[in-house]
């Protein structure tokens, strides 16, 4: 699925494995068929991208450093053979951003996706701009409206992993999330009738000052 497709959307309850299984997998698939790989997965904390390196070295076997590793600013834990690259969503986009293509990666994994912090807003952004490359864009959200990705791409599949709790059936029922260009409409109106009401009502405050607090001008007649 993710190969046949530019963009692949994936929803799944905490737990499901999203964030260490999904990148395996890929890894495992470009491995069976003989294709070269070479995966970034971003996290929008330090501390999530280190931990989630050493769980995927644990169950790999795999030394960090080598074939998965991780990069948090300064800290650079990778390789030239490294293929599961753990990143902050800002090392990305420095990334992105210097080089001005994804030349370097087969897949770029964008996890957290529904948090929508201000990295992970400039790095949809950049990435639906750089997708006219080879590289393959996986979004990972515990429970993204497809709308919102709609928006930066008409070739979106989305893929349910299976959950090991009960909350998965929960947050699939739960309505959506109004878009957010309804959103802004609403608080643009709100600030208007906001203003015209305040306008209203400082008006009469306004002239109830001016003719009692401006100087009084009398005539007297000389005898």
């Amino acid at each position: 699925m993710i190969e046949t497709n530019q963009v692949t959307v994936i929803q799944g309850a905490t737990g499901c494995g999203k964030t260490t299984q999904v990148p395996q997998f890929i890894l495992d698939s470009c491995v069976e068929s003989g294709v070269y790989c070479n995966i970034i997965i971003t996290q929008p904390r330090r501390i999530a991208a280190i931990s989630v390196t050493r769980r995927v070295s644990d169950e790999r076997n795999w030394p960090v450093g080598t074939l998965v590793g991780y990069q948090v600013g300064l800290n650079n834990k990778t390789s030239s053979d490294t293929r599961l690259t753990f990143c902050t969503t800002g090392v990305l986009l420095q990334k992105l951003i210097s080089k001005k293509n994804m030349n370097d990666y087969t897949h770029v994994i964008l996890d957290e996706v529904h948090e929508r912090d201000q990295d992970m807003d400039f790095a949809l952004l950049i990435v639906r701009k750089l997708l006219r490359t080879n590289s393959r864009c996986v979004k990972v959200s515990l429970n993204l409206y497809l709308k919102l990705a709609v928006i930066f791409t008409k070739r979106t599949v989305l893929s349910f992993l299976p959950s090991s709790s009960s909350s998965s059936s929960s947050s699939s029922s739960s309505p959506p999330p109004p878009t957010p260009l309804l959103f802004l409409l609403l608080l643009l109106f709100l600030h208007l009738f906001l203003f015209f009401l305040l306008l209203f009502l400082l008006f009469p405050l306004l002239l109830f000052l001016q003719m009692h607090l401006s100087p009084k001008i009398t005539c007297t007649r000389a005898t």
